[in-house]
């Protein structure tokens, strides 16, 4: 049984006549009396009277032209459906934010993507972005902010911005009065850092690594303000991005920068190993045009 040959009947039953239905659905009156003819032997019983005049209903004809106007209005609730789908005016994004990037660009992405798809359902996941990633891979996230990082396979990577970091020291260290300061300086120097499930922790240590050395850690928080409250203190320095760094209220800490190119590159970063949803990618398009905002 095809749905046309539904469309036909309720045709034929609407207008009470195969000529008026078949001018109405653009064939030949003998390619509706067929179909029609088909169907019933399809089913076994007689769906037309037309002995009548207007053509009538059968009791089995009235039976399956209700059902016809059900599954037709099924259908054009499912196209509608569809269509909002594909426009994006429904459907779930499921992104994973670090705590860290709550206050930066990400934030502005995510709002601009609520006022223009507010029936959407943003699902925001304030995680590490180390830990992101791994729920990325694995089709828990549609996407998520990270650092960007080129070592990654089966991900696609959209660069939305980017800062230099800086060192961030108590007033009275020993190199809080210098302009620029080396990572080979101030790994000789206690550090507060960032948890080790964050991208940004491994990009540090990575920039270490690369000068051979190694940062002496001796706490860690995944709150950037905390770190600043810590350094405040006097417990150790932290590297942070110049925004977040500008950003802490202390006046017995010194922001200085680095002699070593060391970037916080802010990307929305997505799987290709998994299906994206119109709603995941509207959110990519929101992206690629921030950055040139």
């Amino acid at each position: 049984m095809e749905f046309r040959h539904l469309q036909y009947l309720m045709a034929v039953a609407d207008s009470g006549s195969f000529t008026r239905a078949a001018e109405h659905l653009i064939i030949s009156q003998p390619t509706l009396s067929k179909a029609i003819h088909d169907l019933e032997d399809e089913l076994g019983v007689t769906l037309l009277d037309r002995n009548r005049h207007p053509v009538t209903l059968t009791d089995a004809g009235l039976i399956l032209y209700q059902a016809a106007q059900q599954i037709q209005a099924v259908m054009s609730r499912v196209a509608t459906e569809l269509a909002q789908v594909r426009e994006a005016e429904r459907g779930t994004v499921r992104v994973g934010l670090p705590p860290m990037m709550s206050s930066s660009v990400a934030a502005e992405i995510l709002s601009r993507f609520r006022q223009q798809y507010p029936h959407v359902d943003l699902v925001i996941q304030e995680i590490g972005g180390h830990l992101a990633l791994k729920q990325l891979q694995q089709g828990d996230l549609d996407c998520t902010f990270a650092v960007l990082s080129t070592d990654e396979i089966d991900i696609e990577s959209l660069l939305v911005w980017s800062e230099p970091m800086v060192a961030v020291l108590p007033a009275n260290h020993p190199l809080a009065k210098r302009s620029v300061v080396s990572l080979e300086e101030l790994s000789l120097w206690p550090m507060v850092l960032y948890p080790e499930e964050y991208s940004l922790y491994q990009r540090v240590m990575r920039a270490f690594r690369q000068k051979s050395t190694d940062p002496k850690i001796v706490q860690t928080s995944a709150e950037w303000d905390f770190l600043g409250r810590m350094v405040a203190s006097g417990l150790g320095f932290t590297l942070l991005p110049i925004s977040l760094a500008e950003r802490l209220p202390y006046s017995t800490i010194r922001r200085i920068s680095l002699a070593d190119a060391l970037g916080w590159d802010i990307a929305l970063v997505r799987s290709t190993r998994y299906y994206q949803s119109f709603a995941a990618d509207a959110l990519w398009h929101i992206a690629e045009a921030y950055r040139w905002t």
